[in-house]
């Protein structure tokens, strides 16, 4: 029995793609003896992009959300009215006693 040269057959499995792997290994598309070789990359591309998943959560979790700047609601302008009446009343001239 000849080694199998994986480069090759590594280099066809990725130009297929996980998914396209994944649907000729169940239709049996592939050569028997090639099948353990096919089924060990697909089981290190699945862990690949667990790992990349699990990173790209984790760094969302540790990552606080953008700050919106507020924009700032100015006091409405002062009236006279308004400031008129915040004066202190004037005192009524008080009748005197005669």
């Amino acid at each position: 029995m000849t080694a199998l040269n994986p480069k090759p057959i590594i280099a066809k499995l990725e130009k297929t793609g996980l998914e396209g792997v994944k649907k000729k290994l169940a239709a049996g598309s592939y050569q028997p003896d090639k099948i353990p070789m096919i089924r060990q990359w697909v089981r290190e591309q699945e862990e690949k992009l667990a790992k990349a998943k699990a990173k790209k959560k984790a760094t969302a979790e540790e990552t606080p959300p953008p700050k919106t700047q507020k924009t700032q609601v100015k006091a409405p302008p002062k009236t006279k009215a308004k400031t008129a009446a915040k004066k202190p009343a004037t005192k009524a001239p008080t009748k005197g006693k005669k």
